[in-house]
């Protein structure tokens, strides 16, 4: 999927396609049983987190900049809980 086309507020890392061993660093499996039960369970706060963690693991500064402005509110609001 290209950045360019996911909407981030509806969709997960997964939508990305990495390969297994990026799922397990950052959901701990890439079972499909896991990777579904954290598609249906994530909440803004995970997303947000997982994108970030996921654009950082590979390295793609565009993606993490597009995260960081979809999210800045919501991770802003993390901190000051």
């Amino acid at each position: 999927m290209k950045k360019n086309d996911i909407n981030f507020r509806e969709s997960t890392f997964l939508d990305f396609n990495p390969p297994d061993s990026i799922v397990e660093q950052i959901i701990g499996s890439s079972d499909e049983a896991i990777k579904n039960l954290f598609r249906t369970s994530v909440t803004s706060d995970g997303r947000a987190f997982t994108f970030i963690h996921y654009a950082k693991i590979i390295d793609d500064k565009k993606l993490l900049d597009i995260v960081n402005k979809e999210f800045e509110k919501d991770i802003v609001n993390f901190f000051n809980e």
